[in-house]
């Protein structure tokens, strides 16, 4: 999964999972990003971005961005 999620105490938390690509974000990963997002703004009271393995991201996927339209993304 490239994406994990947990809650506790109020907390969404959504965290990068692609250390192997320094977390970088692919277009599934941003869609999964905004539905958690506004999933979790419904049940918890806070949400937070965290990136596995000591590392946040290094932004976009651009080989994956470059494979889709600007409307996919």
């Amino acid at each position: 999964m490239d994406i994990l999620t947990t809650r506790e105490g109020g907390i969404l938390t959504i965290e990068f999972n692609r250390p192997q690509k320094k977390n970088a974000i692919t277009v599934r990963c941003a869609r999964r990003c905004v539905d958690c997002s506004a999933r979790g703004a419904r049940h918890a009271r806070a949400v937070m971005f965290v990136g596995k393995r000591d590392l946040f991201t290094a932004g976009n996927d651009l080989q994956d961005f470059m494979r889709h339209s600007p409307s996919d993304a």
